[in-house]
């Protein structure tokens, strides 16, 4: 990291970073830890204001103000980011990695991470940090304790043929919810099962209405801090340097509070009553087997998507068991 860039003298610059959720999340130390290091790092020539759970405005309104240059920082999956560039789908491709770490390696290895912040800088949008916050989990109202159990339950989904195309070959029946209407059709047995992560369904206290969760990983969500490409163009060239290397150290911290987190939220919704579940080795293979040609079939012949989706499929495959 380049520390003490510039003088306390020179210009200063007002930045604000808004986020969607609650303050003891990961998402909310991601941004804290992004503050500090670009406060630090450019010797207070930069001042970071955070409006956190959503102050803002939804996901897309703030997505809308990084690409407007309203917003300067905004820490997301980069799948909201979709309509910008679709190849920001390609990470949330199910059966690619084996666990977090190896996630992690994958998508932060600068062969595809350098494509992949930069995928739609000439739209507004740029990526400094990128790391992987959990893999996939399955709230429940009754147990998912193995494959078969997926056989006519409605999961709620994301609105995309990844996600509801995963369901049809589990057996399930994805079904698109909003998520702030998910614990009212959860309790109301709308839909059985929500797909999410463990991290995002303890935040929200889903251990409340569903006793069970089941850690599947049949994919790995990961997380970035946009900038705003008018805020960094407004930088003097020291500053947009020291930025970019907040966002590389940025992504090596959050690995060791991500899964310190992940470990909280599972002891967490057992405390409460709840139960955590797993699938035995065979039946994981066979949710592998079917989750990995959902990618291949989706994004990987989508002539938007294809190229990035294959130069991921090499890296993972080059930074497994590593």
């Amino acid at each position: 990291m380049a520390f003490g860039v510039g003088s306390a003298a020179a210009q200063q610059i007002n930045a604000r970073l808004g986020h969607c959720t609650a303050p003891t999340s990961d998402v909310a130390h991601s941004a804290e830890l992004t503050k500090e290091a670009i406060e630090r790092t450019s010797n207070g020539r930069i001042t970071v204001q955070i409006f956190g759970g959503c102050q803002l405005g939804s996901l897309a309104a703030m997505i809308s103000q990084i690409q407007l240059g309203t917003l300067d920082f905004f820490p997301v999956p980069p799948a909201f980011a979709v309509g910008a560039n679709r190849n920001f789908s390609v990470a949330d491709a199910p059966g690619l990695f084996d666990d977090i770490d190896h996630a992690t390696r994958a998508l932060q290895n600068p062969v595809f991470r350098d494509r992949f912040v930069n995928l739609a800088k000439d739209k507004g949008i740029m990526a400094i940090s990128v790391w992987v916050q959990a893999g996939t989990a399955y709230a429940a109202t009754s147990p998912i304790a193995k494959l078969d159990d997926f056989k006519g339950k409605k999961v709620r989904v994301l609105a995309t043929k990844v996600e509801t195309d995963l369901m049809n070959r589990y057996g399930a029946t994805g079904v698109p919810v909003d998520f702030a209407e998910l614990l009212p059709a959860l309790q109301q047995r709308t839909v059985d099962a929500a797909r999410s992560t463990i991290v995002v369904m303890g935040t929200g206290k889903f251990f409340t209405v569903t006793k069970y969760v089941t850690v599947v990983n049949d994919a790995f969500i990961p997380l970035v801090t946009f900038m705003s490409t008018a805020f960094y163009n407004r930088l003097p060239s020291d500053l947009q340097t020291a930025v970019l290397d907040v966002g590389l150290d940025v992504e090596r911290r959050m690995q060791a509070p991500t899964a310190k987190l992940n470990q909280q939220y599972e002891k967490d919704w057992t405390d409460k009553g709840g139960e955590v579940l797993r699938f035995a080795a065979a039946d994981h293979v066979e949710a592998m087997r079917r989750a990995k040609p959902v990618g291949d079939e989706v994004i990987g012949t989508n002539p938007d998507t294809q190229e990035l989706y294959g130069v991921l499929k090499e890296v993972a495959q080059k930074t497994r068991g590593k």
